[in-house]
């Protein structure tokens, strides 16, 4: 794979972490699939025909990452489901999420409306680690 930019990594790292444990069970990620999803996404290069379709590991985390965060988390909220942004900004194992999928929540979320409080949250978890 040829050098990719920190923006570009920074992307990468960031659908996967929406994505990898619903898509990994489909496929498993792949140097030559970000490639092309990079070719695809910044140049509107047309996705390889497969044998089994267009499914591109990448394109569909990132689509995975829009649903998750307008439909699913979005959602919550309005319906009365919500857990709150303690929970959200926390890893399973209580620690807080990486930065910058938290920078991209603050961006995406309700416009970035709630911007201060996920930042304020996030850093309430972060200075709560226990040592």
């Amino acid at each position: 794979m040829r050098p990719i930019s920190k923006k570009q990594s920074w992307e990468k790292e960031n659908v996967e972490w929406f994505a990898i444990g619903i898509l990994k069970r489909f496929k498993e990620p792949s140097d030559e699939d970000f490639e092309e999803y990079l070719k695809h996404s910044e140049r509107g290069v047309s996705l390889k025909k497969r044998a089994y379709g267009d499914f591109n590991w990448y394109v569909e985390a990132k689509r995975w990452r829009g649903i998750t965060i307008h439909e699913f988390w979005e959602n919550s909220l309005y319906g009365g489901g919500w857990f709150g942004w303690y929970n959200l900004l926390r890893e399973e194992d209580g620690s807080p999420i990486p930065r910058h999928v938290k920078d991209y929540i603050t961006k995406e979320i309700f416009r970035g409306q709630d911007k201060e409080l996920i930042d304020k949250t996030y850093e309430v978890i972060c200075n709560n680690l226990p040592e």
